[in-house]
């Protein structure tokens, strides 16, 4: 495989999920669309949104719909 596409293989950090979460959830996001966004699994989501709402970067409201929306916090 040539050095050229190795690049395209590209495996993000942590760091570069985290960020991709608060990024999308900053005005509020329902999960499909996060997991879709940061194009994520279910089970990857799962353990992202479970630290960060631990760590209070991020919450979980409901909506007028009664959905889960995720909200990037102040901290």
């Amino acid at each position: 495989m040539k050095t050229r596409d190795k690049e395209i293989f590209h495996q993000r950090s942590r760091l570069e999920i985290i960020a991709c979460l608060l990024e999308k959830s900053y005005h509020g996001s329902r999960k499909t669309r996060l997991i879709y966004g940061c194009n994520l699994s279910l089970s990857q989501f799962k353990k992202y949104s479970g630290y960060l709402i631990e760590g209070d970067l991020l919450t979980k409201n409901k909506n007028e719909d009664g959905a889960e929306v995720y909200l990037t916090t102040e901290k």
